[in-house]
């Protein structure tokens, strides 16, 4: 199946329907985790999500790039473990008479790369042992809590949503958790935040779209109350927020914009009294709070 993502040609199907046509490769990735594919931008947005606003995210077990810059996605080969995923890369690989010293590397690469060097025709490995590749079986970065937005009044993003915590773990816990790993691990996206949103009620949340189907539970629907995002993509959290009548009141917001390296100059004070007279008296609501992080530092739309 020939696909056009992005500009580029993607052909989808097996090798022997289409070996002839990628005899001289000059570039082959294959991966134990789906997840790193993904991260190396081999993947496409596919029907199927428990939200039909968004797109669920499939990879391929292995790519190979031609010298035209055709690349061809397959299924079933597989590196990083001794199973039959990575003996069908080997034999693959043997086929394209890649050198034995550099083959050697399937069963123990976790992320296997071969590069071919144009001046010289030789290839060179890129490749990772077991158990250094970031994403092997973090419950924290993985496709399952990853979509690609489908919205049509909305630009195309990625979105990594903060995902249930399993029964009987904190909420709180694993919602820092969640982060922490994209701070470590994804961050081409964490260091280019542009803008935190706080929206004070999850209703008001759901009413600008940030909702989704629980994908353990699809009767069961989350508000996210907490979005960051860059231009290409957002994550979603949940942080506890009361009735306050400032985000800025919550400890979690707080303790998230500080996780994040979001430092603002001075926070609000909580005043019991004062926050009595706001809400009972005076009857004031928090607002949808927006900040914007650029290089001269944090910018408020309230």
């Amino acid at each position: 199946m020939l696909n056009k993502i992005d500009g580029e040609l993607i052909i989808e199907g097996t090798w022997e329907k289409y070996k002839d046509r990628f005899q001289n490769p000059k570039y082959i990735v294959t991966t134990f985790e789906p997840y790193d594919m993904f991260v190396k931008g081999f993947y496409k947005g596919e029907p199927g999500s428990s939200d039909e606003r968004f797109l669920n995210i499939r990879t391929p077990d292995m790519v190979i790039i031609n010298e035209f810059d055709e690349q061809l996605w397959l299924n079933n080969y597989k590196s990083g473990y001794g199973g039959s995923g990575p003996y069908a890369t080997k034999s693959l690989l043997e086929e394209l008479n890649i050198p034995g010293n550099l083959i050697e590397g399937v069963f123990s690469s976790d992320i296997y790369e071969l590069t071919k060097n144009e001046s010289t025709g030789e290839y060179s490995s890129g490749y990772t042992t077991p158990n250094t590749s970031i994403y092997r079986q973090n419950p924290y970065l993985n496709l399952r809590n990853t979509y690609l937005r489908n919205d049509s009044f909305r630009n195309e993003k990625i979105v990594y949503v903060q995902p249930t915590p399993i029964y009987g773990r904190d909420r709180s816990e694993e919602m820092f958790n969640f982060v922490q790993n994209h701070l470590e691990y994804n961050t081409h996206f964490t260091s280019r935040i542009k803008k935190v949103t706080i929206f004070p009620k999850r209703d008001i949340a759901k009413s600008e779209g940030y909702h989704m189907r629980d994908i353990n539970s699809l009767n069961r629907k989350s508000s996210y109350c907490f979005i960051v995002e860059n231009e290409e993509q957002e994550m979603w959290l949940n942080p506890t927020i009361g009735e306050t009548t400032n985000v800025l009141y919550e400890s979690e917001v707080i303790e998230l914009l500080q996780q994040l390296g979001i430092i603002l100059e001075e926070n609000p004070k909580f005043n019991e009294t004062i926050e009595w007279v706001k809400k009972r008296l005076l009857k004031v609501e928090a607002k949808t709070l927006e900040l914007y992080i650029n290089s001269d530092g944090i910018g408020f739309n309230e």
